[in-house]
């Protein structure tokens, strides 16, 4: 018979969850700022087409949630940040192609304002791919530095 070894972390309670899904929603809060405040410079400032405009507009909103979620909404001081940097960013590489492919959609079939259309989107592939992700494969709530062995007083 298999068996699976126990966690040595306890779990999470509904209501600790709860929590790390409230901060890291502050985080996307934060981290749709500074992707609409680019889309609208993009858009507005440098006359670039909405639909090409989409894609660069992302990235800033990338850099704002790893960090935010890493250091905030799961508050990981691990020092894992190679390992889950490359499991965050390939997470949100298929992230990013369902946010361009829901703008695209919903652009395509509503004629509702390109930001609505960003928040929408986002939002969708946001709760439904990309917190359960970094919930399961990248951070863990309230993980501590592993600590470095303390120098020896001689």
């Amino acid at each position: 018979m298999c068996s699976v070894p126990p966690s040595d972390a306890p779990k999470k309670t509904l209501l600790q969850r709860f929590w790390i899904l409230l901060r890291s929603s502050l985080v996307g809060l934060c981290a749709t700022a500074s992707d609409l405040g680019t889309l609208c410079l993009l858009i507005y400032v440098f006359g670039v087409p909405d639909q090409i405009a989409n894609v660069p507009s992302l990235i800033p909103g990338l850099v704002v949630m790893f960090i935010g979620n890493k250091y905030f909404a799961f508050e990981d001081r691990s020092r894992a940040i190679v390992r889950q940097g490359s499991l965050f960013f390939a997470i949100e590489l298929v992230a990013f192609g369902l946010n361009a492919l829901l703008f695209f959609l919903i652009r395509h079939w509503f004629d509702i304002h390109p930001i609505l259309a960003r928040i929408l989107g986002s939002n969708v592939v946001y709760l439904g791919f990309s917190f359960p992700l970094w919930s399961l494969l990248v951070f863990r709530a309230g993980r501590k530095a592993e600590a470095e062995p303390a120098p020896q007083e001689t």
